[in-house]
């Protein structure tokens, strides 16, 4: 009988904010060491990563089409309220709508 030692080993947690943003930094030419860095980071399988690497540069491809916020940081830089010059220039209007 063989008794092995266990292993214990820390996975971070998986959050979509934080593979965009390494995906987004990360050179689109080099796409094998993108690979390994999201191998080294989530502790995945070498296919699992070439998939999340792929998918995720295609997903980052269309959120940028539609000019999508990525990122928190995004949301909160545009903090202008919706069409506010239109809403103070109406604002003396005697209209009861």
């Amino acid at each position: 009988m063989i008794l092995r030692e266990a292993k214990q080993v820390y996975v971070p947690s998986v959050h979509l904010e934080d593979i965009m943003s390494k995906l987004e930094v990360l050179d689109r030419d080099m796409k094998i060491n993108a690979i390994k860095a999201i191998r080294s980071t989530y502790h995945i399988g070498l296919k699992d990563a070439k998939d999340l690497v792929e998918q995720g540069w295609a997903f980052l491809d269309f959120v940028k089409k539609i000019d999508f916020p990525i990122t928190e940081e995004d949301i909160q830089a545009d903090t202008r309220v919706f069409n506010e010059d239109a809403y103070y220039e109406d604002q003396h209007d005697d209209l009861p709508w």
